[in-house]
């Protein structure tokens, strides 16, 4: 991860953002391996068609487990749970972000998740959070580019523990 690559990356809802996400990583040859996590076969089927991931599976504990980095992509209520199932599947090291467009409630809530998970020994990723300013009026993975968060500026809110 030094190089700037994530040979391995995992995005967990692979919409519009993390569709762009992974489109861009895999272009600029960031990552070889694009793992979309999500909920829906469907979904995850047009984001491997259309190129937005290498992989794909609808267990977090498995996308994640040999991810370099962990980007969340999901509706912003979702995002610290995500968030912490990925902290418990990962290497250890390995850096978790997400893509939400507020952080003061995710950023506090993963806080409250990782003190309880520390304590178990269950929290083995490091979180950074952030918030590409960055969109489209339209959504899902089809209208995913691979230039959406080119020149951008990203939002990044570190913690006492990043």
């Amino acid at each position: 991860m030094n190089t700037g690559e994530a040979d391995v990356l995992a995005v967990i809802g692979v919409g519009l953002i993390g569709g762009s996400i992974g489109l861009a990583a895999l272009q600029r040859g960031v990552s070889r391996r694009v793992i979309g996590i999500g909920r829906s076969e469907q979904k995850l089927r047009e984001a491997l068609a259309c190129g937005a991931v290498t992989e794909t599976t609808t267990n977090v504990a498995e996308g994640v487990r040999d991810a370099d980095l962990v980007v969340v992509c999901s509706p912003v209520e979702t995002i610290p749970q995500f968030v912490a199932q990925a902290a418990a599947a990962c290497r250890p090291g390995t850096l978790i972000t997400d893509a939400g467009s507020t952080k003061q409630m995710i950023v506090e809530r993963v806080a409250e998740l990782r003190s309880d998970a520390v304590d178990a020994n269950r929290w083995h990723g490091e979180f950074l959070g952030s918030h590409p300013l960055a969109g489209s009026e339209k959504t899902g993975v089809a209208h995913s580019r691979t230039d959406l968060l080119e020149n951008r500026v990203v939002v990044l809110t570190p913690t006492d523990s990043t």
